[in-house]
C-alpha cells in the first residue's frame, strides 16, 4: 500500500477537442474551450499540458500519450475531451464513443470507445485521475 504525500508530484493533462469533422456536423467551440482549459491548467495550476485538436486527435496519439506517462504515486492526471459523442446500442447495453475528426456519424467503429480511455487511465500509477467528457452520450462511460 502506498503512502501519499500531502502535495502532488507532477501534474499532467491531455486536452482533446474536435470542431472540424470530415463526415459529421462541424462544432463551433470545442477547440476554443479545450484550449482555454488547457491554458488555465498550465498557467494557474502548473500542469504539463498536451493538446490534440481536430485532425491531430487520433486514437493512436491519445493512447500513446496515456501509455507514455511515467506517473509516480503522488502525480495527478486530467483527460479532457470536447466533441461529438456516439452510442452503440445492443440488446443488453449501450456503449459510448468519442467521435474523432475522421469518424462517420452512427458508425461507432470509426470512433474511440470510452472504455479504451477508462482502461488506459485506470492503468496509470497516479494519486488522482480525472476524466472530463464534454460530448453527447458521455454518461455511458459509467
Amino acid at each position: 500500500m502506498s503512502t501519499y504525500k500531502a502535495s502532488y508530484g507532477k501534474s499532467y493533462a491531455l486536452t482533446v477537442a474536435v470542431d472540424e469533422y470530415f463526415h459529421m456536423n462541424r462544432l463551433l467551440t470545442a477547440v476554443y474551450g479545450a484550449n482555454a482549459f488547457s491554458e488555465l491548467l498550465n498557467t494557474t495550476f502548473g500542469f504539463q499540458t498536451t493538446t490534440l485538436f481536430n485532425a491531430q486527435a487520433t486514437e493512436r496519439d491519445i493512447i500513446d500519450w496515456c501509455r507514455g506517462l511515467q506517473c509516480q504515486p503522488d502525480d495527478r492526471v486530467i483527460f479532457y475531451f470536447a466533441g461529438h459523442g456516439m452510442t452503440r446500442k445492443s440488446n443488453s447495453a449501450e456503449s459510448g464513443y468519442l467521435a474523432l475528426a475522421t469518424s462517420v456519424s452512427e458508425q461507432y467503429q470509426t470512433a474511440l470507445w470510452t472504455g479504451t480511455i477508462v482502461h488506459e487511465l485506470e492503468s496509470l500509477n497516479a494519486k488522482h485521475v480525472l476524466l472530463i467528457l464534454d460530448a453527447c452520450f458521455s454518461g455511458l462511460v459509467l
